[in-house]
């Protein structure tokens, strides 16, 4: 179980968080919210990146603070940015991520294939990484982040950049994954997560707006609509600006 207790946080005065609490158990869960809503600190957070100004982590009811290691062999994590090392290969990438994990040596080649084959890039392991698509990228860091069997998954943005076809087989992948451990899907795509989500948190601007099934968001935000229509009435202003910021 991972709690998260008031937390707060600042950059130079500025408020990117402010007083979030939540409890995740196993299941599948979303946090929407436009670009600059706080997501991408949240999830520094949560992955022990960052510290809070204030507040708490709690997994299993200990600090994440305290824990250091232990909580970093549960934690399997995708950065919406990640520098790769284009000299390796696939294979290498994923043999170099086992071992900063600490997976048994015996292990690593099976679970190699494993993760591969659940991303479909089980026919492009030993192409180097400099010569990967930008969605074979993104497909590699979600293997990165499924090695060895994480009970606790955080991907930042992990559709971006993937193909209609991708995109169905990564939100089928999810949907398995979160029946056996928690699964956190940052994302400013509605579309992502409405069908596989069992609870979506709404960020806007630092604080936690909505939290609840999208079946309950829709009845009580939009009844009769979608979780679309829920995302525009809370975020039409953001979704303006970025509009017309993208036509200037």
């Amino acid at each position: 179980m991972l709690v998260a207790e008031n937390l707060s946080k600042s950059y130079k005065g500025k408020k990117a968080l402010t007083s979030i609490s939540f409890t995740l158990e196993n299941g599948i869960y979303a946090l929407l919210g436009p670009n600059g809503a706080g997501k991408s600190t949240l999830m520094n957070l949560l992955t022990d990146n960052l510290t809070a100004d204030s507040g708490k982590i709690l997994w299993n009811g200990q600090p994440i603070s305290r824990l250091g290691r232990s909580y970093r062999k549960v934690l399997g994590y995708m950065p919406q940015q990640q520098g790769l090392y284009h000299e390796f290969t696939g294979r290498r990438f994923l043999a170099y991520v086992a071992a900063l994990k600490g997976l048994p040596k015996k292990t690593v080649p099976r679970e190699i294939e494993r993760v591969s084959h659940l991303v479909n890039l089980g026919d492009e392991l030993d192409k180097l990484l400099g010569a990967y698509s930008g969605g074979m990228k993104q497909r590699i860091l979600i293997a990165q982040a499924i090695m060895g069997n994480p009970e606790l998954l955080i991907f930042d943005e992990p559709t971006a950049g993937l193909d209609p076809y991708e995109r169905v087989r990564t939100r089928n992948l999810f949907t398995e994954l979160g029946k056996e451990r928690i699964v956190l899907i940052a994302t400013h795509v509605v579309s992502d997560i409405e069908t596989i989500a069992n609870q979506i948190m709404l960020l806007k601007k630092g604080s936690l707006a909505a939290y609840n099934t999208p079946q309950n968001l829709i009845l009580q935000y939009c009844p009769g609509g979608s979780m679309e229509d829920v995302y525009l009435r809370f975020f039409e202003n953001e979704v303006n600006q970025y509009a017309l910021h993208s036509t200037l």
